[in-house]
C-alpha cells in the first residue's frame, strides 16, 4: 500500500515538473533541435500517461536536449562533444549534465560582463 501511494505520488510531482512554465519553454525548441520530437512525440503503442512523463523527464535528464537547446541560444560555446545515453548510463548522463553547467556558467559570464559594459557606457 505505501508503496502505491509513493509512486502515486512520484507520478504527480513529475506531472507537475513536466507542466511548468520551464518545461514548456524549453519544449518550444523542439522543432528547431534535431530529433527533437522525442521530449512530446507519443508512442505509437497504447501507453499510459505515466511512463509518458517518465519517459520525457528521461529525455531531459540525459543532458542531451538541454544543451541542443543551450547551443541554440549561444552558438558558440566550447566544442565539448554531448553523448547519446542510449542505456541510462550514469556517468555518460553526468558528463553531459556537466558540459551544459560549464556552457550556462559561460554564458551568463559573458552575459554578465556585456551588461556591465553597457552600464559603464551609459553612464559616460
Amino acid at each position: 500500500m505505501f508503496e502505491v501511494e509513493m509512486e502515486d505520488r512520484f507520478v504527480e510531482v513529475l506531472e507537475e515538473f513536466l507542466a511548468s512554465a520551464l518545461v514548456a519553454w524549453v519544449k518550444t525548441f523542439e522543432p528547431l533541435v534535431e530529433g527533437g520530437d522525442e521530449l512530446s512525440a507519443p508512442y505509437l503503442e497504447v501507453n499510459s500517461g505515466s511512463h509518458d512523463a517518465l519517459r520525457q523527464y528521461l529525455r531531459l535528464l540525459d543532458g542531451v536536449f538541454l544543451n541542443r537547446v543551450l547551443r541554440l541560444i549561444d552558438p558558440n560555446p566550447k566544442a565539448e562533444r554531448v553523448y547519446r545515453n542510449e542505456r541510462s548510463d550514469e556517468v555518460l548522463r553526468v558528463q553531459n549534465l556537466s558540459i551544459l553547467t560549464r556552457h550556462l556558467r559561460q554564458y551568463y559570464q559573458v552575459c554578465e560582463s556585456e551588461s556591465v559594459s553597457e552600464s559603464v557606457s551609459v553612464s559616460l
